[in-house]
């Protein structure tokens, strides 16, 4: 599992929020990988330095081939909208996406393997769709998913991986 940064500041979850999440997941006996490119050090760094349990810090270590066997081999990949979501949906790991401004129909991959968590929030006004928008609401429809949400969907997300395929 890792969080991932999202290319900009209106589609990111709060730090503290994913060090929860992340503790949590640690502490339920999963293994937790943070990965990024070098650009993601400082946000990772915030994030190991909120989270109480200590979690694996991949930020800038791997190639992207390596990244994408990583996350093939993950049990889960958690994010937000961002090229690690796709990435870990093209090698069929199951995610959980946080989205905000950015809509799922269109941005989100497809299959029940890809599990999308979005507050309903009006963001109208927010986004011109410019490729590195700012968000005028200081990342309110973000804020809106709560972290007890995103820790029950990486459980089902898990738990549907562990069903049989035909059951």
């Amino acid at each position: 599992q890792g969080a991932s940064s999202a290319g900009w500041p209106g589609k990111q979850w709060p730090v503290d929020r994913w060090a929860g999440v992340a503790d949590e997941l640690i502490r339920s006996g999963l293994v937790v990988m943070l990965a990024g490119g070098p650009s993601d050090a400082g946000l990772v760094g915030e994030l190991m330095a909120a989270m109480h349990e200590r979690a694996i810090n991949l930020v800038g270590r791997t190639s992207l081939a390596q990244l994408a066997a990583v996350i093939a081999g993950a049990a889960l990949w958690m994010g937000s909208d961002s090229g690690g979501m796709h990435l870990a949906a093209a090698v069929g790991t199951p995610t959980v996406s946080l989205f905000g401004p950015t809509h799922p129909a269109k941005w989100a991959p497809p299959g029940t393997r890809n599990l999308v968590l979005r507050a309903n929030h009006d963001c109208s006004g927010c986004v011109a769709w410019h490729p590195r928008a700012s968000c005028l609401q200081d990342g309110a429809c973000m804020k809106k998913i709560s972290q007890a949400d995103v820790v029950a969907a990486a459980f089902r997300q898990l738990e549907a991986v562990r069903e049989p395929v035909n059951a």
